[in-house]
């Protein structure tokens, strides 16, 4: 019995993601949790002091490496697939991709790194559960509450209240884009910024994170666990004396959000003063009311007049670097008055500065085939940098030029068959691949090269079909995109018969 062919061809090409910020609307931000009167019970081990070794670190000082920094990591977390199982309308919170999970833990540790505090945040797996169960709860009811939810909520669980009573939450996105949205912290209720002081606490080692996404007239959720065990333990040491957002430094424009704020450790900033100068000229602040309970005590205020509770206000940018001048004075600091001053640059990460020096790679432009080729580069002055990885691509365009007279060279088949491949093709043209079912699996017979077609590519082959039943189809097929899916370009069922 003979069957018809059945191949698949693989067409890909390389893509680089461009560095950007989501444009997703911003979600709806209630208020932010309090501190805990007891940390028992909290996911961390209890209070113990924490090392600043591994994870992310940036030299904010350094335009080049924060650029870097932000076009390496940040668009990473952008636009990984949830791959939900949450069914909102049967209140499952369901679970998550684990690649989902890890960019929005990868989004909460490049912010906290930005801010100079331990970049080395871990996700506990129980309140992660739980979130997804907090997520689910703030999406069927449509609203935010921390506590006192009563029994009467949609979806209602002890696990979900509990998430919620230890959780940042947002209402209108999920995952990495909740955790820029805790930084930016608008909202008229957030004049405090405590979501913002709970993602950069600098004692916090363990959070979680639980998302359900838009399903139904149901909003995307997000829940994000800020308090473990570690809140009001030993201090570990920070990039600064201080916390600042937007951090001393250079910073992308688009992450200056019209909130500042100033965080030192046992400090009072209830008779601090602010002052702001952009290019030696003086920038109206307005310094929003002073409350503390939320990570460390923390000096708010707003530049410009700008509408800190509007979801649309961004922060102005003139195209071309713009450095703040900012001083925080009179600041009650163990008894006695301190003041701190720090600059802090916008810039637009997808230009290139002065200190940006190209990577160089020198070798060869004329390749020898079927043997070594040495190529060499020097790595650029960032400590972040630990290797590199080279992409290989044809430098002119080609042919591939194949038939089964060279024989399976450029092809795999799998199953491996039992009888002859390679045979003698009817019309006398030569050879020709012969597939035929001698078990009931699909015959696969795939060509190895990666090709670049143009718009004028063209695919064609000779086929003759003979003996086979309905049921069994041959398939000619493309895919672009490494072979997870695969689409038609010619399709021929057996008619039962010759």
């Amino acid at each position: 019995m003979t069957a018809g062919l059945l191949a698949t061809f693989t067409f890909s090409g390389f893509s680089q993601m461009m560095p950007a910020t989501s444009s997703v609307p911003p979600p709806n931000l209630g208020d932010a949790p309090r501190a805990p009167n007891d940390v028992s019970g909290l996911p961390g081990g209890g209070p113990r002091p924490q090392e600043v070794t591994g994870g992310f670190s940036v030299n904010t000082d350094s335009r080049e490496q924060t650029r870097e920094f932000f076009n390496a990591i940040y668009p990473s977390s952008q636009g990984v697939a949830i791959n939900s199982t949450a069914v909102t309308t049967n209140c499952f919170p369901g679970t998550n991709s684990t690649a989902f999970q890890n960019a929005t833990l990868r989004r909460i540790n490049w912010l906290r790194a930005m801010g100079g505090v331990p970049a080395i945040i871990t996700f506990d797996s129980g309140e992660s559960t739980q979130d997804q169960a907090g997520a689910l709860m703030m999406s069927a009811n449509n609203t935010l509450q921390h506590v006192g939810i009563p029994p009467t909520w949609s979806c209602f669980t002890i696990a979900g209240t509990n998430a919620a009573a230890h959780s940042n939450l947002a209402l209108g996105s999920d995952g990495a884009d909740s955790a820029t949205s805790y930084i930016w912290d608008f909202g008229s209720n957030n004049t405090e910024v405590g979501h913002r002081r709970w993602i950069l606490y600098p004692q916090t080692q363990v959070m979680a994170a639980g998302d359900v996404p838009a399903e139904s007239g149901f909003s995307p959720a997000n829940a994000t666990w800020i308090l473990d065990a570690n809140f009001g333990g030993p201090r570990p040491a920070t990039s600064k004396p201080y916390v600042a957002w937007p951090p001393e430094g250079f910073i992308p424009y688009s992450l200056a959000f019209p909130q500042w704020s100033f965080a030192l450790s046992n400090a009072n900033f209830s008779a601090a003063t602010v002052t702001m100068t952009s290019n030696g000229v003086p920038v109206l602040v307005s310094i929003q009311p002073y409350l503390t309970g939320y990570g460390e005590n923390t000096i708010v205020w707003v530049p410009m007049g700008l509408d800190a509770t509007s979801q649309s206000t961004t922060f102005p940018f003139s195209g071309t670097d713009t450095v703040y001048s900012v001083t925080v004075s009179n600041i009650n600091y163990n008894g006695a008055p301190v003041s701190y001053s720090y600059n802090v640059t916008l810039f637009d990460p997808a230009v290139p500065g002065t200190d940006y020096v190209a990577t160089v790679v020198s070798g060869t432009s004329t390749p020898y085939l079927n043997t070594g080729n040495a190529y060499a580069c020097v790595p650029i002055a960032n400590p972040n940098t630990t290797g590199y990885q080279w992409l290989v691509v044809q430098s002119t365009n080609g042919n591939l030029t194949d038939n089964a007279n060279n024989g399976l060279v450029n092809f795999t088949i799998t199953p491996p068959p039992i009888y002859a491949v390679n045979v003698l093709a009817p019309d006398g043209s030569g050879n020709c691949f012969h597939l035929c079912h001698t078990n009931p699996v699909s015959q696969l017979l795939q060509l190895n090269e990666v090709l670049f077609p143009a718009t004028n590519t063209t695919f064609s082959f000779k086929s003759l079909l003979g003996y086979a039943t309905s049921y069994e189809v041959a398939y000619a097929q493309v895919s672009t995109d490494g072979g997870a899916n695969w689409q038609n370009l010619f399709v021929e069922a057996g008619s039962g018969g010759p």
